[in-house]
């Protein structure tokens, strides 16, 4: 919500109901992961362009 329609924290958590902590520990939880999962997949990545390019 934060990225796809533009909306602030305080906004999420009044459409949502809930905390605007809450929303900050989901949010900041969330990009942990996909921080992890993107440097997984970019590792390699960067690898094979090394290589390719050598």
């Amino acid at each position: 919500m934060s990225r796809d329609e533009d909306l602030t924290y305080p906004e999420i958590a009044t459409r949502l109901n809930l905390s605007v902590r809450t929303v900050e520990h989901h949010m900041s939880a969330s990009l942990v992961i996909l921080r992890k999962k993107l440097k997984t997949i970019a590792d390699p990545t960067i690898i094979l362009i090394v290589v390719l390019l050598s």
